[in-house]
């Protein structure tokens, strides 16, 4: 228990624009799954 509530919250909202990130594909580029999370794994699924 040595990490900060600032530390906490930072990460939190961190996740958030991840979150809003794949919301984002999903929604606007017609991808409804994805088979990859990682950054790589994504671009060559969307330029497929």
């Amino acid at each position: 228990m040595t990490v900060s509530a600032e530390d906490i919250a930072d990460a939190y909202k961190e996740s958030w624009k991840i979150e809003t990130f794949f919301r984002f594909i999903k929604q606007n580029l017609n991808a409804t799954k994805l088979f990859g999370t990682a950054e790589n794994a994504v671009s060559n699924q969307l330029y497929i």
